[in-house]
């Protein structure tokens, strides 16, 4: 089974996956790199230590699956010093995100995912910057928790963390969907631990394009094909000019490394 099937199958049957990416970014921080990653959230010694140590627990879990970035120098590092030669549970780094591959079909298995997600009764609760107010309610969202563009971890882990398990019931299973940079995984890591049988998806910018009108990663597909293969899961305003003020925005401050 592929991992968008596997995805897909334990959103259907409430069954518990992690996926979680790993890459340049973070790899540069957890060496110890000074400076910041392409969306500006800084390298510090705290986020260093809790990425390090978020990836050493999820490699003791089948459920957990690791995005591989696409140069050697990051999984080589991550399997041969931070994890001592021990097999890793790896995934296509871009499992979640929408590529230029999958233009060539139409997106058709992150979309499925997608509608999975919006289908799905289980506890939903996203973590995202403060631009994809929209998410909320392309995937019918219960709980949206904004935080700032960049930087956000050293300030607000622990409140959001907290928040999570005031919202989480006894007897509920949590989905957990992220797109709030390389904290996202420290998070998830954390909350893992309290939720093991959930659901965490690590969207980084996936949801990005279809949100805010900005490819914040340089794609050669173009938002209208991205819209159409969304269509059938679109609220109904979701075309209403209150948002137009959230795309302004994003062309300013959202993939702020690409020609504008």
């Amino acid at each position: 089974m592929n991992i968008h099937n596997k995805i897909l199958h334990c959103i259907e049957n409430q069954e518990p996956i992690t996926f979680v990416k790993y890459g340049d970014g973070e790899h540069n921080c957890m060496i110890g790199q000074p400076g910041a990653n392409c969306d500006r959230d800084n390298f510090t010694a705290k986020k260093r230590n809790h990425l390090i140590e978020s990836l050493i627990y999820f490699n003791q879990f089948d459920t957990v699956y690791i995005g591989k970035w696409h140069y050697a120098e990051v999984y080589d590092h991550i399997e041969q010093n931070l994890l001592s030669g021990s097999k890793v549970n790896w995934a296509n780094y871009h499992s979640l995100l929408f590529d230029n591959d999958d233009a060539e079909n139409g997106f058709q298995d992150k979309i499925a995912i997608c509608r999975a997600i919006k289908a799905s009764k289980m506890k939903k609760i996203i973590v995202c910057n403060e631009l994809l107010v929209k998410a909320k309610s392309l995937l019918n969202i219960n709980i949206s928790i904004r935080v700032p563009l960049h930087n956000w971890y050293d300030t607000h882990l622990d409140e959001i963390k907290q928040h999570i398990i005031n919202n989480v019931k006894e007897g509920e299973t949590l989905m957990l969907i992220t797109c709030a940079g390389m904290g996202s995984k420290c998070l998830i890591g954390d909350i893992h631990k309290i939720y093991p049988n959930g659901i965490y998806l690590d969207y980084g910018s996936g949801l990005d394009f279809i949100c805010t009108k900005r490819d914040s990663r340089g794609w050669n597909y173009s938002y209208d094909a991205l819209y159409n293969a969304f269509l059938p899961l679109l609220p109904e305003d979701w075309n209403d000019p209150k948002y137009d003020e959230i795309y302004n925005i994003a062309r300013v401050h959202m993939g702020t490394h690409l020609p504008k």
